[in-house]
């Protein structure tokens, strides 16, 4: 039995195409307030002036590998 393909799937996402998604405005209204860097990377911090929600995304460093995974944290 041949295996079949799915051309219709997307390739899968690069670190900086993912982070780039992440970072993105979730609104018109949401803004950068605070970039903090850390020991392990930077976290951003996001807020939507329209709900005086907070967002905030831990962006680690890239390791020798070349691998980075950031992971949103919401409040």
């Amino acid at each position: 039995m041949a295996a079949q393909s799915n051309t219709s799937a997307p390739p899968p996402m690069t670190p900086q195409q993912r982070l780039a998604i992440m970072l993105q405005p979730k609104s018109p209204s949401e803004i950068l307030i605070s970039k903090s860097p850390h020991q392990g990377g930077v976290n951003w911090v996001l807020h939507d002036q329209a709900t005086g929600l907070l967002r905030y995304v831990n962006v680690p460093y890239m390791d020798s590998t070349g691998q980075q995974s950031a992971s949103p944290l919401t409040q």
